[in-house]
């Protein structure tokens, strides 16, 4: 039987590597062999359309470099990086390193001093998944460059935790919602260079878009005194909850307004949810969970939550025992669009990254009252269709 019977989601390498060519003027650096590096780099269609800034390279270990334990072919690739204009390198974790042993951080030290190039790394587990590999990116990204500077009034930065086509719409969004307040974005580490990210300490606040970010966020405030404010939702309350929140942390004032729009659509949705009276079954990650779970709460709707990775207050589980869990009940279920097929009555919201897709409209994102939209009527859809 195999591992995967149904679907997978991407390991945490493949998280810190997609993660990685997002940031300009950035090298990734992977130390194994060729079969490990398409193991951990070769599975990224969880990108999307998303367009590459940094170069990736590899330097490749042989059966002679591993039985003398010579790293050689390291420092030559460094040295072809630095000479290539190239003045940051991520040190990417591999696999084989984590069965080896690799000692990463004497690795980046050495590599420092005989190249002459800031290196940073981060060290993860053999079975880390993406989660783990985008918080573990991230920390080490914001901890290598963050420097004190200068702040610049009503500004704020976006940090979010994975590099895909959605969560960059998310920020855009965002950013919209911000301007409302006077409020600029700083800078979106979803779409920054190195030089932006030790400027990231002149924002005066930072919003924590992504459970990800978080422990960075942690970091920026304990140590550059950067207050943040999480904002991953998708109701009104919400959103003026966070405007709010936003518009204090630069001494404004927000003052919400009515949403006729959004209170007719949520008194709809809210009439269905009570007619029908079922439950949905909500699968995916943890982000996308939150942002179900606000929705679903302003409406009245009740839902149970399983998260795809460790590390969150939600039940964990393993995407194929999902399935099997699952499939072929009359259960409404809302959870990953790979593996929807499986269940009589289902709808995507989230992705696992198992292959190139083009999604579409381009600007479509998944938080603030918008998203909420899209939701509602996915969620009055599943129900409707449950009832008949």
């Amino acid at each position: 039987m195999p591992v995967n019977k149904y679907a997978a989601l991407i390991t945490g390498r493949s998280q810190t590597f997609i993660n990685a060519l997002s940031v300009k003027d950035l090298a990734v650096l992977d130390f194994s062999t060729a079969g490990h590096a398409v193991y951990n780099l070769g599975h990224i269609g969880y990108v999307d359309l998303t367009e590459y800034h940094g170069g990736a390279f590899s330097a490749s270990l042989d059966e002679t470099s591993l039985a003398l334990g010579c790293d050689a072919a390291l420092f030559a690739a460094a040295r072809e990086i630095k000479n290539g204009g190239f003045d940051n390198i991520f040190l990417m974790p591999s696999s084989l390193g984590a069965v080896l042993g690799f000692d990463l951080k004497a690795l980046a030290e050495n590599l420092e001093r005989e190249v002459g190039a800031a290196v940073f790394y981060v060290n993860l587990k053999l079975d880390a998944d993406f989660f783990e590999g985008a918080v573990g990116f991230w920390t080490a990204l914001v901890k290598k460059y963050a420097v004190k500077r200068e702040k610049r009034k009503n500004t704020a930065n976006i940090l979010g935790g994975f590099n895909c086509l959605e969560q960059k719409n998310n920020h855009h969004s965002i950013a919209a919602l911000l301007k409302k307040t006077g409020i600029s974005v700083n800078t979106d580490n979803l779409a920054m260079s190195v030089e932006e990210c030790a400027r990231l300490t002149s924002a005066e606040f930072n919003v924590v878009a992504s459970r990800a970010a978080l422990e960075a966020a942690e970091y920026l405030k304990e140590n550059f005194g950067m207050p943040y404010v999480v904002f991953n939702a998708m109701s009104k309350k919400s959103v003026d909850d966070f405007l709010g929140a936003a518009a204090a942390l630069t001494g404004k004032r927000f003052s919400p307004e009515p949403d006729a729009v959004y209170h007719d659509v949520l008194t709809r949705v809210a009439n269905i949810v009570e007619a029908t009276g079922r439950r949905v079954i909500c699968f995916a990650d943890a982000d996308t969970l939150d942002k179900i779970k606000d929705c679903f709460n302003a409406a009245g709707a009740d839902g149970k939550y399983f998260c795809s990775h460790h590390g969150t207050e939600y039940e964990y589980i393993d995407i194929n025992d999902f399935v099997d869990r699952y499939k072929g009940s009359d259960e409404i279920i809302f959870t990953y669009g790979e593996i929807c097929r499986y269940f009589q009555n289902s709808a995507a919201v989230a992705y696992s990254g198992g292959g190139f897709r083009l999604l579409t409209p381009l600007a479509d994102a998944f938080c603030g009252v918008e998203g909420a939209y899209r939701l509602f009527k996915k969620l009055s859809a599943a129900l409707v269709a449950a009832k008949n």
